[in-house]
């Protein structure tokens, strides 16, 4: 019973218990997060502090400097980690969106020049539009960021990734392709399926969180646009973040029914 009660979704079990009205608990799960990420930030930042000052003393003891290096990147990583968990209990706030006009080939430029060294992948770019687009470009790199770290994670020495950005249809749409394992129609229906409904576990790939694609979800919507997956086993796998070209406010992001509208008219079942 335990096992079973400790996979329940927290709002599942407020709701049981308290009959609260869903945009309350929703409310609730946001302020938690909010709080738990403010308050892990400085004891991890403390750490690494800590940790960095040990440096000086374990240099050139292989085994020390080994141990020492893990530590160091286990924090990062929890950094990253509160870092989504904070943007993503804000993507609904009314300030959540600082929008500022960028160039789509600009962004998608300087989003490659980034990763490029940081894996041993077959980097290549596809962004020659020049269009001026209204988004908030730290939240919106953010989520395309996520897509390409989702994507190394994905792929092998030499399989290739790549970035693009163009305007379609009065969208801007910022594509991250790879040509990793790929993934089944079963694990394909299941990711389009949780990136347009209200999935406590987030949409995830084979071995992945989902907080990273939950959260590239989040600031799509909260621009209005949405995320959009396709892949095959053995061919890889390409994201989508799609930004309307006007009307690019703060917003709040979707979830529940709206959706699952939308996830029923862009991968119609039938």
């Amino acid at each position: 019973m335990l096992a079973v009660a400790s996979v329940i979704p927290l709002r599942h079990r407020i709701l049981a218990a308290t009959r609260m009205p869903p945009e309350l608990v929703d409310h609730h799960d946001r302020v938690i997060v909010s709080e738990t990420s403010h308050q892990l930030r400085t004891p991890i930042t403390i750490v690494r502090g800590h940790a960095e000052l040990l440096r000086p003393f374990v240099s050139g003891r292989a085994d020390s400097d080994l141990h020492l290096d893990i530590i160091l990147e286990e924090l990062d990583r929890m950094a990253r980690l509160t870092e989504r968990m904070l943007v993503l209990a804000c993507a609904g706030d009314d300030e959540f969106l600082v929008p500022v006009p960028v160039s789509i080939d600009a962004l998608g430029i300087e989003i490659a020049e980034r990763w490029r060294p940081t894996a041993p992948r077959s980097w290549a770019v596809d962004c020659l539009d020049d269009t001026t687009i209204v988004v908030d470009a730290p939240r919106l790199v953010m989520a395309i960021d996520a897509l390409v770290e989702n994507a190394v994670q994905h792929t092998a020495t030499g399989d290739e990734i790549r970035l693009g950005a163009e305007c379609v249809a009065g969208e801007a749409v910022f594509t991250v392709q790879d040509s990793g394992r790929g993934v089944t129609e079963d694990e394909l229906r299941s990711l389009r399926w949780a990136l347009y409904t209200d999935s406590s576990g987030g949409p995830r790939r084979q071995g992945g969180t989902g907080l990273g694609l939950r959260i590239a979800t989040a600031i799509a919507a909260a621009h209005g646009g949405y995320l959009t997956v396709s892949g095959r086993r053995g061919f890889g796998c390409t994201f989508r973040v799609h930004v309307p070209l006007e009307g690019t406010s703060a917003r709040s992001v979707v979830t529940g029914a709206a959706m699952t509208s939308s996830f029923s008219e862009r991968f119609p079942t039938s």
